[in-house]
């Protein structure tokens, strides 16, 4: 398998699975002796939003900024409907 594709295929999987939204980064490392791949960390938003990683996909800075509060505040919406609360006794 080509090593981009297997990165962009494990990094799908945390997005998903953790759950995330917006734009984030994940940091991985590469063992070429051995051909294993480690997950390092997940970043929220990378460095002064890393403008560079998404031009060429043609979208502009103003337009991506855009898209990110949307996210944000569809996200915001739906933990209010899903908020919950719990109530116990436990610390009296």
């Amino acid at each position: 398998n080509n090593l981009k594709e297997r990165i962009k295929r494990l990094a799908e999987k945390i997005f998903i699975n953790l759950n995330l939204s917006g734009v984030i980064r994940i940091d991985f490392l590469y063992e070429e002796k051995t051909d294993k791949l480690y997950v390092c960390e997940v970043n929220a938003v990378p460095g002064s939003l890393a403008y560079y990683f998404f031009e060429e996909n043609r979208i502009s800075c103003n337009d991506l900024v855009i898209k990110l509060l949307d996210v944000c505040e569809k996200n915001r919406a739906i933990k209010q409907v899903l908020k919950e609360e719990y109530f116990t006794n436990i610390l009296s």
